[in-house]
């Protein structure tokens, strides 16, 4: 048997620090958590609080859509902002 494919759905703590790098172990946790999930589900909400902490003036991202854009091209599998739906393997 092969194995399961990972899905994930991250929390906007785990795409900050995917984004931003601003604490050296998180970061890297959560970016290899992004890049080995064969799919990677973006909650709307999670999305939209993304988008406002990365606006915030102490945010070491200057323009939150670059922000975004910059992170989301870091995924390496396909997005959704819907739920994750059960598949058969």
């Amino acid at each position: 048997m092969g194995r399961q494919a990972v899905k994930i759905t991250p929390d906007t703590s785990v795409l900050v620090r995917a984004i931003t790098g601003d604490h050296e172990v998180q970061s890297k946790l959560a970016r290899n958590e992004l890049a080995n999930a064969d799919l990677v589900a973006l909650a709307l909400p999670a999305l939209c609080e993304l988008v406002w902490v990365l606006a915030s003036p102490r945010s070491p991202e200057a323009e939150s859509s670059e922000g975004v854009n910059r992170g989301l091209k870091q995924c390496p599998g396909p997005l959704s902002d819907g739920p994750v739906r059960p598949t058969r393997v």
